[in-house]
């Protein structure tokens, strides 16, 4: 590729995904943070976590093939494996939220816990959260996803 067409092409590839930003980024800004957490499949948190998470997505992958004198893509793992991590991964935070209730006394479900605006909370809103959470989601995949993915 001579530079001319290299240019052109690393000129292209840059306006397409400034282009998407922006777009992207003024839907974001007309967006209330409460809906932000919404969705039946996933919402527009989910999807951000996963287009750009904390510890780098595509972005840092890409740096670490441009790094490489000799470039070699990472071994993805069958389907089959992924699923089975992930059926693991959800069992160990099962695990781990039983862990944190075994912990939970009278006294912390009662301890109130400094907000950052000035106010308090109990400590048992967060206890019950954390389980609502679990539930929540474990019922979007029962309810919404599973059913839809089956059609």
């Amino acid at each position: 590729m001579n530079a001319s067409d290299f240019g052109a092409k690393m000129q292209g590839l840059n306006n397409r995904l400034d282009a998407a930003y922006k777009r992207l980024a003024a839907a974001l800004d007309s967006l209330p943070a409460e809906q932000a957490f919404k969705g039946s499949e996933w919402s527009v948190v989910d999807c951000l976590n996963h287009l750009s998470p904390r510890e780098g997505g595509y972005s840092r992958y890409m740096e670490s093939l441009l790094d490489q004198e000799h470039p070699a893509a990472r071994a993805f793992s069958p389907p089959e494996r992924r699923w089975a991590n992930m059926k693991t991964g959800l069992a160990a935070e099962h695990q781990r939220c039983r862990a944190a209730l075994a912990r939970v006394t009278p006294k912390h479900f009662t301890t109130q816990v400094d907000q950052p605006d000035g106010s308090k909370r109990p400590l048992s809103t967060y206890i019950e959260t954390m389980v609502n959470h679990f539930e929540e989601h474990g019922g979007q995949i029962m309810d919404q996803i599973i059913p839809r993915v089956r059609a």
